[in-house]
């Protein structure tokens, strides 16, 4: 059964529960609003793309798709910090393919001034050779309304296994593991924070746990008292880089997270994967 847990927020304080009480005054709607771009289909081994909010917006949260089977690697999909509105992601084989393939962005913005205190935190591991679970903590009184990730100098030898949110909304993490022998790199993970706008919810959904590749799942659909989605995530579990996201798709005009995960090469034992979105007003 797919989950939704309510967070009501107050004085800086987080219950983690479902809402009760007098029903809650409808909601303004924040304007949230999707950007997204897609590269040229060929067969070229690696690609990025970039999409941009509009003047004066930012980012709550940064995903991305590429096609090309289990042979391609979502290995970023990240927000510039400088500037918090443009988006990037990036494909790159784990397999030499001649076939072609494409790499999508996409994010969602958040008009200027509707989200207090939007900012982006950061943290980066390595560069070493070993897997990596990067962790960006909010500051004290914000909130993760969504995420981003980038490896550095893997050369398509790492899997990305998560980009996480707690169901608090106070951190975000991101796993990678090697696939194949990738030498030193880095990995970052980024959290978008922000002051709540009202009322906040963490759902997320597993699928099942077997052998079939690949592996899409869908989040509850955002409504109620937090009826627009913020952000998008998903993990991977018992596959311990032998399975990497392929997709992390905010789907704004239905208010749900996607997620799709992708074997590299054959794998042949049973893993599942778990997508997870943010839904606020």
């Amino acid at each position: 059964m797919k989950s939704i847990l309510k967070l009501a927020l107050c004085a800086g304080l987080v219950a983690a529960a479902a809402l009760v009480g007098p029903a809650a005054p409808a909601h303004a709607s924040l304007g949230l609003y999707r950007v997204h771009n897609i590269s040229a289909n060929d067969s070229l081994s690696s690609k990025s793309i970039t999409v941009s909010c509009n003047p004066g917006d930012k980012l709550t949260t940064v995903g991305g798709a590429v096609t090309g089977n289990g042979d391609v690697l979502l290995t970023k999909a990240y927000a510039d910090t400088a500037t918090g509105a443009t988006a990037t992601a990036f494909g790159i084989e784990a397999i030499s393919t001649t076939a072609n393939w494409t790499v999508e962005v996409y994010g969602v913005c958040a008009p200027a001034g509707t989200l207090s205190g939007l900012t982006i935190v950061q943290a980066t591991l390595g560069p070493d050779p070993n897997y990596k679970t990067p962790v960006a903590t909010c500051p004290t009184g914000k909130y993760t309304v969504g995420g981003g990730y980038f490896l550095d100098s893997a050369n398509g030898q790492v899997a990305i296994d998560e980009l996480r949110f707690t169901s608090a909304l106070n951190q975000v993490s991101a796993t990678a593991y090697n696939y194949g022998t990738p030498g030193n790199y880095s990995f970052s993970v980024q959290a978008m924070c922000a002051y709540s706008p009202g009322s906040m919810a963490y759902t997320s959904f597993p699928s099942a746990n077997n052998s079939v590749t690949p592996k899409t799942e869908d989040t509850s659909m955002c409504g109620g008292t937090t009826p627009e989605l913020s952000g998008a995530g998903g993990a991977i579990t018992y596959a311990l880089g032998g399975v990497s996201l392929a997709t992390v798709n905010p789907k704004l005009n239905v208010g749900t997270a996607e997620v799709t995960a992708r074997e590299i090469g054959p794998f042949g034992s049973s893993w599942e994967v778990e997508v997870m979105g943010i839904c606020i007003s």
